[in-house]
Protein backbone atom coordinates (compact mmCIF):
# COMPACT_ATOMS: atom_id res chain seq x y z
CA UNK A 1 0.00 0.00 0.00
CA UNK A 2 3.00 2.35 0.21
CA UNK A 3 2.88 2.90 -3.55
CA UNK A 4 -0.80 3.73 -3.36
CA UNK A 5 -0.13 6.46 -0.81
CA UNK A 6 2.70 7.85 -2.92
CA UNK A 7 0.59 7.87 -6.09
CA UNK A 8 -2.78 8.85 -4.72
CA UNK A 9 -2.34 10.37 -1.26
CA UNK A 10 -3.25 9.35 2.28
CA UNK A 11 -7.00 9.90 2.24
CA UNK A 12 -8.29 7.37 -0.26
CA UNK A 13 -11.71 5.80 -0.22
CA UNK A 14 -11.88 2.02 -0.50
CA UNK A 15 -13.20 2.25 -4.08
CA UNK A 16 -10.31 4.52 -5.01
CA UNK A 17 -7.82 2.06 -3.51
CA UNK A 18 -9.27 -0.71 -5.65
CA UNK A 19 -9.06 1.46 -8.78
CA UNK A 20 -5.46 2.38 -7.95
CA UNK A 21 -4.48 -1.25 -7.39
CA UNK A 22 -6.08 -2.22 -10.72
CA UNK A 23 -4.22 0.57 -12.51
CA UNK A 24 -0.94 -0.52 -10.96
CA UNK A 25 -1.60 -4.08 -12.15
CA UNK A 26 -2.57 -3.24 -15.74
CA UNK A 27 -1.05 0.18 -16.34
CA UNK A 28 2.08 1.13 -18.23
CA UNK A 29 4.50 3.89 -17.39
CA UNK A 30 4.78 6.66 -19.90
CA UNK A 31 4.80 10.41 -20.07
CA UNK A 32 2.31 13.18 -20.64
CA UNK A 33 2.59 16.77 -21.77
CA UNK A 34 0.31 19.26 -20.05
CA UNK A 35 -1.54 21.04 -22.84
CA UNK A 36 -3.95 23.06 -20.69
CA UNK A 37 -4.33 23.78 -16.99
CA UNK A 38 -7.40 25.38 -15.39
CA UNK A 39 -7.95 26.17 -11.72
CA UNK A 40 -11.39 24.88 -10.68
CA UNK A 41 -11.49 27.32 -7.76
CA UNK A 42 -11.89 24.43 -5.32
CA UNK A 43 -9.41 23.86 -2.50
CA UNK A 44 -8.97 20.71 -0.41
CA UNK A 45 -6.92 21.41 2.71
CA UNK A 46 -5.60 24.50 0.90
CA UNK A 47 -4.39 22.42 -2.06
CA UNK A 48 -5.83 23.48 -5.43
CA UNK A 49 -8.03 21.18 -7.48
CA UNK A 50 -7.11 21.69 -11.12
CA UNK A 51 -8.33 20.48 -14.48
CA UNK A 52 -5.65 19.26 -16.89
CA UNK A 53 -5.69 18.43 -20.57
CA UNK A 54 -2.93 15.87 -21.09
CA UNK A 55 -1.36 14.32 -24.16
CA UNK A 56 -0.42 10.85 -22.93
CA UNK A 57 2.29 8.78 -24.60
CA UNK A 58 2.83 5.14 -23.69
CA UNK A 59 5.49 2.92 -25.31
CA UNK A 60 4.00 0.93 -28.19
CA UNK A 61 0.70 2.87 -28.23
CA UNK A 62 -0.48 5.95 -30.14
CA UNK A 63 -0.57 9.24 -28.23
CA UNK A 64 -3.97 10.36 -26.97
CA UNK A 65 -5.51 13.26 -25.08
CA UNK A 66 -7.43 13.00 -21.84
CA UNK A 67 -8.97 15.58 -19.49
CA UNK A 68 -8.35 14.91 -15.79
CA UNK A 69 -9.23 16.83 -12.62
CA UNK A 70 -6.86 16.34 -9.69
CA UNK A 71 -5.83 17.84 -6.38
CA UNK A 72 -2.20 18.94 -6.42
CA UNK A 73 -0.19 19.54 -3.28
CA UNK A 74 1.16 23.08 -3.10
CA UNK A 75 4.71 21.74 -2.82
CA UNK A 76 4.29 19.94 -6.18
CA UNK A 77 2.46 22.66 -8.09
CA UNK A 78 5.67 23.84 -9.81
CA UNK A 79 5.86 20.45 -11.60
CA UNK A 80 2.39 20.95 -13.08
CA UNK A 81 2.59 23.77 -15.62
CA UNK A 82 1.50 24.07 -19.26
CA UNK A 83 4.20 22.52 -21.43
CA UNK A 84 5.61 20.38 -18.63
CA UNK A 85 6.31 16.73 -19.39
CA UNK A 86 5.45 14.49 -16.44
CA UNK A 87 5.64 10.76 -15.78
CA UNK A 88 2.31 8.93 -15.76
CA UNK A 89 0.89 5.49 -15.16
CA UNK A 90 -1.95 4.73 -17.56
CA UNK A 91 -4.06 1.82 -18.77
CA UNK A 92 -3.68 1.62 -22.57
CA UNK A 93 -6.81 -0.54 -22.82
CA UNK A 94 -8.99 2.37 -21.62
CA UNK A 95 -7.21 5.49 -22.88
CA UNK A 96 -10.14 7.92 -22.63
CA UNK A 97 -10.97 7.11 -18.99
CA UNK A 98 -9.30 9.79 -16.81
CA UNK A 99 -9.55 7.48 -13.79
CA UNK A 100 -6.99 5.26 -15.53
CA UNK A 101 -4.28 7.92 -15.68
CA UNK A 102 -2.18 8.67 -12.59
CA UNK A 103 0.37 11.47 -12.39
CA UNK A 104 3.72 10.31 -11.03
CA UNK A 105 5.01 13.52 -9.49
CA UNK A 106 8.24 13.64 -7.52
Amino acid sequence: MGWLKKLFGDEMKEESKEQAAALMATGKQGEATILRLDDTGMRINRDPRISLLLEVRLPGHPAYQVQKTVRISLIRISQVQVGSVIAVLADPAQPQNPENVALLLK
